[in-house]
């Protein structure tokens, strides 16, 4: 079914592969140390528009850092 209307979702990088999920990218200028290529089941890899390194270091998806990461990022 296409409305028109393009349909995007995040997904966990290892969440189980669906029918429904359409195509898959991976969206790390980094590939993810540990899981395979068989594994991920990525149809392309689109490290060009990941978010730069120096965007993660330090906070450590910490949610009490959210605030000090929007201020310097966002």
């Amino acid at each position: 079914m296409n409305d028109g209307q393009s349909r995007n979702r995040r997904e966990a990088r290892l969440r189980s592969v669906s029918h429904t999920d359409g195509t898959r990218f991976l969206v790390e200028r980094l590939w993810p140390r540990g899981i395979s290529k068989a594994k991920l089941r990525a149809d392309a890899w689109l490290k060009e528009v990941g978010p730069a390194p120096s965007c993660g270091s330090g906070f450590s998806h910490d949610p009490k850092k959210w605030k000090e990461f929007r201020r310097r990022y966002c």
